[in-house]
């Protein structure tokens, strides 16, 4: 795949900024209050671990793995800038989930999380605590959804999350078919439990958020720029999104969670659902530029947990309006 001219990547965010100041200006004291999330299944069989060399003294701190794919990327990130900030030498983690899509070891295979000793940090907002986390403490018992748990060691974080060669080369092959020669933007889209089950805490993703964005990149990339779909309803997807005006659009059909995502990091650039956990990690692992839309959440939190947007959204990305 070609990459991306660099001169049109220095000038999207200009290219942008006029599209969306009026925008700021009315909004801005709400468009930090939601963070993703991804609450559909629970699975406390297992813990995550890593291990801690301080002192001539070896202690193993874990967490306990709460949902699925995305939510699990965040927590385990997030132990690893949280040990890299208590000098800890990391060992390896173990996880059905993880372990499937990424080159990640798993040599722990009993529960290590032991009441008493556990500490839980702000799930959907940064604590700065958590960097400072007493000796005694083996286990994180949070989603620990925030960019600041784990932006000081992205480099590292983008390594551990390296595909196995069977997502990554499924992931090639379907792109291979589309003949794929310009920059190619990927289009995450959620929707079955955010308009099933949360609409009375959600503000779903629309049809003219993704057109707002899909104009966006193509009028700094040209009309070639190619968008692959990724998504959990791909016929609502295939209703709605426009291809008369977009041509060059594709749709990731029957494709495993760990090649979907592979798709999305394998795109120059993102746009994204807001809520979707699967959708930030897609977007981070690509390292391009990245639109969503703020506001996810009606009231700005989700039942009785504060979110904060300027902790979960790289700050480089890009908000756009949902209507």
């Amino acid at each position: 795949m070609p990459s991306p001219v660099n001169l049109q990547s220095v000038f999207f965010i200009a290219g942008i900024w006029m599209t969306n100041m009026i925008y700021f200006m009315l909004s801005w004291s709400n468009s930090h209050q939601s963070v993703a999330r991804d609450w559909i299944y629970e699975v406390t069989d297992y813990s995550f671990a890593i291990q801690l060399h301080q002192n001539n003294s070896e202690r193993t701190l874990t967490f306990s793995p709460n949902g699925r794919l995305g939510n699990r990327m965040f927590q385990y990130a997030s132990l690893v800038g949280i040990a890299s900030r208590s000098h800890g030498n990391p060992a390896v983690a173990t996880s059905d989930f993880l372990s499937e899509c990424f080159l990640i070891s798993t040599n722990i295979k009993k529960n290590l999380c032991a009441r008493g000793n556990d500490k839980h940090p702000a799930d959907l907002h940064f604590d700065r605590w958590a960097f400072h986390l007493g000796a005694n403490v083996t286990c994180l018992t949070s989603l620990m959804q925030s960019w600041r748990y784990f932006g000081h060691v992205s480099d590292r974080i983008r390594d551990i999350y390296s595909f196995r060669d069977r997502h990554k080369q499924t992931a090639q092959q379907w792109m291979n078919t589309l003949n794929l020669t310009s920059t190619v933007v990927s289009v995450q889209i959620r929707r079955t439990d955010f308009v099933n089950q949360y609409t009375n805490l959600i503000n779903p993703i629309t049809v003219k958020y993704i057109n707002t964005a899909m104009h966006m990149y193509r009028r700094v990339f040209g009309k070639t720029v190619a968008f692959l779909v990724v998504s959990d309803d791909i016929q609502w997807c295939k209703q709605y999104i426009n291809t008369t005006a977009f041509t060059t659009v594709y749709f990731s059909e029957n494709h495993s969670p760990c090649v979907d995502l592979a798709v999305q990091a394998s795109a120059h650039h993102s746009i994204i659902t807001s809520g979707s956990s699967f959708g930030f990690w897609g977007a981070f692992l690509a390292n391009g530029h990245c639109t969503y839309f703020p506001g996810w959440l009606r009231t700005g939190s989700w039942y009785n947990l504060d979110m904060n947007e300027a902790d979960y959204y790289l700050p480089h990305w890009t908000p756009v309006p949902r209507t």
